[in-house]
């Protein structure tokens, strides 16, 4: 934390793909030691809301070995 803005966090926490099929894109991962984790989606306008994509997203976030927070998250438009 810096000293000059003690309550701020930095440091990079996930890699965002955005991939065509989450199903390959799962079993290519997994191949690589990574898991499934939490799974969600929004539709078109909160995706416009938070990400300024007007499409429906589905999400996978996964997890690796010990890693105490998603490394890699997969996005399907």
């Amino acid at each position: 934390m810096s000293a000059a803005n003690p309550g701020c966090v930095g440091g990079l926490h996930e890699v965002c793909v955005g991939v065509p099929d989450l199903v390959e894109s799962i079993a290519y991962y997994e191949a690589f030691g990574c898991r499934v984790g939490s799974i969600g989606e929004l539709d078109a306008a909160a995706a416009r809301a938070l990400y300024g994509v007007d499409s429906p997203v589905r999400s996978v976030r996964l997890l690796h070995q010990d890693a105490d927070h998603g490394l890699v998250r997969l996005m399907q438009w």
